[in-house]
């Protein structure tokens, strides 16, 4: 209870935070201000910064004891697309938006190391990573090519987002994988063109469409039974 009450009265500066990080959204690998302005905060509460590990991405770890070590990671990455809200704090940023929620993510791991900070000697060090380029499926990648788990040995690391069609005040969670990833599928059908009126005289490429979905989808939900799958025609 006495965090909820910290968290209760430090509401207002927190979504002030929030809708800093809203209003200068960058996207993929270009989150430069945002890598700066993340981690002097972290820096301002005694965490050690290690910049530069997948470009953008950096890790901010807080001392402990000897015990093992926990990570918790954020994103930082907007999504390339216009703001239009008219909200007070909307994007400064032309083709830039926090629309999936990362500007929210940002201050709850900072609020997590606020707490962390003023609280108890630490039984193990915590390192915060902070994760550019969720958005294309690389940033994981390239940090942990940049050396990440060479930098720190977590016991357990945490992922989180945000789920709006949860209650409000709810978190749900599980061991393992959660939410989906995404794979990229390619096609190229050649077939004979034609006239609606002639249906006979053109290849059925809807329908060889239409069968390369259905027997993908049957594929993927063999190999991934959790998995959830979409498909786009361009």
């Amino acid at each position: 209870m006495e965090d909820l009450a910290w968290l209760l009265a430090q509401h207002d500066r927190l979504v002030a935070l929030r809708r800093e990080f809203h209003a200068h959204p960058e996207i993929a690998f270009e989150e430069e201000w945002t890598s700066d302005r993340l981690s002097g905060l972290l820096s301002g509460l005694g965490c050690r910064i290690s910049r530069r590990i997948g470009g953008t991405g950096f890790v901010a770890t807080l001392p402990g004891g000897d015990g093992p070590a926990v990570a918790l990671r954020t994103d930082m990455d907007a999504l390339p697309q216009d703001e239009a809200t008219g909200l007070a704090y909307a994007s400064t940023r032309p083709g830039r938006m926090h629309a999936c929620g990362h500007d929210g993510h940002m201050v709850l791991l900072l609020a997590t190391a606020e707490l962390l900070a003023g609280g108890p000697a630490l039984p193990g060090p915590v390192h915060f990573i902070c994760q550019p380029a969720e958005e294309t499926g690389r940033g994981a990648e390239a940090m942990m090519a940049d050396g990440l788990f060479d930098e720190i040995a977590p016991a357990l690391t945490f992922g989180y987002h945000n789920w709006p069609g949860l209650p409000l005040g709810v978190v749900s969670g599980r061991e393992g994988p959660i939410m989906a990833a995404y794979r990229k599928l390619g096609y190229h059908i050649e077939g004979r063109g034609g006239h609606a009126a002639m249906p006979q005289h053109c290849s059925p490429l809807y329908a060889a469409m239409a069968r390369l979905i259905l027997l993908t989808g049957e594929r993927i939900a063999a190999e991934l039974p959790a998995t959830a799958f979409a498909f786009t025609q361009n």
